[in-house]
């Protein structure tokens, strides 16, 4: 893997309600990986910056969520006031310019961005207590873990059916609409994915369980995937199918997927044990891959771009 270091940031100025400057950055050249230098801040949730659709979200001071690139133009919305990482989830928007950013704070946040600024929605639910992990968001839908249940309903929604669950901390929940999955322990204190048809209501059922832990649910709002033993497990909702994948992941970052296609990080044990830990690569289930030097950690996929980070820096990469 080649990283070339460019992608210089240029000042334009554009009219943005939400925006106190508007910058483009470069998005490099397909198949090469570059550094995303927009997003270098670091976050204070590890999970961020990520993809969703045509954006990359994440941070640049006081590790709090407060700027999108859009990578077709590479168009910078800076955002004000900015969300908390450790609570927000970040989704595709309706149209492809759009980016949804759904914020839980004892109240329920949702805020539109477009190339051209953002602004929040008005009349969004509250949820009865405090999240538990980060939410999962969607368009026009939410899904939320609490101690004692899971929050599965549109942002407007004010009738809620209530599905009993012990969700642990942490994980947060994955929504591909109306099906959402989380993960439980069991009383043998071993990790189990579990799911819910949210419309209509049905009865939470325990969708995958040992041997060995069951954890780091995620979605792309059609597939859900997650990590087990030795192995990547993909469940879509709509067919039932499920496909199983090797993969030796899942203990510093969970998988990430886009249109089906899963990408996770990998440990390679070095020939002859030339390092005193494995090396760590991301790989994804359509062969695009990030290698090199050091470690590629945190990868975040969204259609043909890939974004890590290695080097101290936030990459991106494009499929060629």
């Amino acid at each position: 893997m080649t990283h070339r270091r460019y992608g210089a940031l240029l000042l334009v100025g554009i009219p943005a309600a939400w925006s106190s400057t508007a910058r483009t950055a470069t998005s490099g050249t397909p198949g090469v990986a570059v550094p995303l230098y927009a997003l270098d801040g670091t976050c204070s949730e590890r999970h961020f910056p990520r993809l969703a659709g045509e954006w990359a979200v994440g941070c640049s001071r006081q590790g709090r969520i407060d700027r999108a690139v859009h990578l077709p133009d590479g168009r910078i919305v800076e955002l004000d006031p900015s969300l908390d990482p450790a609570r927000t989830a970040v989704s595709a928007g309706t149209t492809s310019d759009a980016l949804v950013l759904v914020e839980l704070d004892g109240r329920t946040r949702v805020v539109d961005v477009t190339p051209h600024g953002a602004t929040d929605r008005d009349g969004v639910t509250r949820l009865p207590a405090a999240p538990i992990a980060p939410p999962a968001g969607a368009p026009e839908h939410f899904a939320a873990a609490l101690p004692d249940r899971i929050e599965a309903l549109a942002y407007h929604a004010r009738v809620r059916p209530t599905f009993k669950a012990h969700p642990v901390g942490w994980y947060a929940p994955a929504l591909a609409w109306p099906h959402v999955a989380w993960v439980e322990r069991s009383d043998a204190a071993v990790e189990q994915v579990w799911t819910v048809q949210a419309a209509p209501p049905g009865e939470p059922r325990l969708l995958s369980e040992g041997p060995g832990h069951q954890r780091h649910v995620v979605s792309d709002g059609r597939h859900i995937a997650w990590v087990a033993p030795g192995r990547l497990e993909q469940w879509t909702p709509s067919t039932g199918a499920r496909t199983s994948l090797p993969a030796d992941t899942g203990f510093h970052a969970p998988p990430t997927i886009s249109d089906g296609v899963v990408c996770w990080e990998e440990r390679r044990e070095p020939p002859g044990g030339a390092r005193p830990r494995p090396d760590i690569d991301i790989l994804c289930s359509d062969g695009m891959e990030a290698t090199g030097p050091g470690d590629q950690l945190w990868p975040s996929r969204s259609g043909p771009w890939l974004l890590y980070r290695a080097d101290g820096h936030t990459w991106l990469k494009t499929a060629s």
